[in-house]
């Protein structure tokens, strides 16, 4: 993967089988577990990338809803600009719908490549209390991380300056990887952005929780037990976990505790292991 890499054996360290004893018997821990770790990430940075890109076009066109011309307006901060600078974009503004057509596939500004079609219904602008904004595919790749369902986005933003907040739901929601395995994905998630105007940061906090299958076949249940942190700033030098923030894994009865730091851009994670027992562990994820 272009920006998005991981070594396995880092994490398989992490789980390590423990010894156990017939008056102590302590679950031991397969390669799954390895795997729902991994496939979480890209998950993650796969769900980021259509949202922000969604919400970059949703900003082009924010000035254009009902008289069918873009915004075009140099002076505003786009922190996810160039997401579709390799597309072809249809917008029907009477119809409020939005193709975002990558073709067979082109590397846009930010350097990642995409192909197959976005499809973009909305109520009204994204910035607009009450919007929704529905999002669906056809034959979407990112950089070889397939994304299928529907996602429903709706503006729940509080009105404060530099805040945006989105409820999404995701139904029959689906990550195909490049070795054809795929995840299975029911959420519902509110993610909100803070941008610091002074330094030009952004923030985004991210709650909720998720079911579904995994890709080796188990049922599985993912809930965030303390809002995820992402900076925007760990982002540009290749950070694509969170930089703080709690989240469990439970599967089988059993549940892990993933701990993702104190706000650096270090890509320290610390697990809680159905036992008791924390492990810490440095996930490597670089460009390159």
């Amino acid at each position: 993967m272009k920006n998005i890499s991981f070594k396995l054996t880092t994490l398989a360290i992490l789980f390590t089988l423990i010894a156990c004893d017939e008056d102590n018997p302590i679950p031991q821990v397969s390669e799954s577990e390895i795997d729902d770790v991994t496939a979480e990430a890209y998950t993650d940075y796969a769900e980021d990338d259509v949202n922000e890109l969604v919400i970059d076009l949703m900003d082009d066109i924010r000035l254009g809803i009902g008289n069918g011309q873009a915004a075009n307006d140099s002076n505003r901060y786009r922190p996810f600009a160039g997401k579709v600078s390799c597309a072809d974009i249809s917008a029907n503004i009477e119809n409020k719908e939005i193709i975002i057509d990558f073709g067979a596939g082109c590397e846009s500004a930010d350097g990642v490549t995409r192909s197959g079609k976005i499809i973009v219904n909305f109520t009204d602008a994204r910035h607009v209390a009450g919007a929704v904004i529905t999002t669906s595919f056809e034959d979407f790749i990112v950089n070889g991380i397939g994304v299928e369902g529907t996602r429903t986005l709706t503006n729940v933003s509080d009105g404060s300056e530099g805040q945006r907040a989105f409820e999404i739901k995701i139904e029959e929601g689906k990550i195909t990887f490049p070795d054809e395995t795929f995840r299975i994905i029911s959420s519902t998630k509110t993610r909100t952005w803070e941008i610091d105007e002074s330094t030009r940061e952004v923030i985004l906090t991210v709650s909720g929780s998720a079911e579904g299958i995994n890709r080796n076949g188990e049922a599985y249940i993912h809930a965030i037990i303390q809002d995820l942190v992402y900076k925007n700033s760990c982002r540009r030098v290749g950070t694509k976990v969170a930089v703080s923030g709690e989240r469990s894994i439970t599967k089988a009865d059993l549940t892990y505790l993933i701990s993702y730091g104190n706000g650096d851009c270090d890509n320290a994670v610390t697990i809680t292991l159905p036992t008791g027992e924390v492990r810490e562990v440095i996930v490597e994820n670089r460009r390159g």
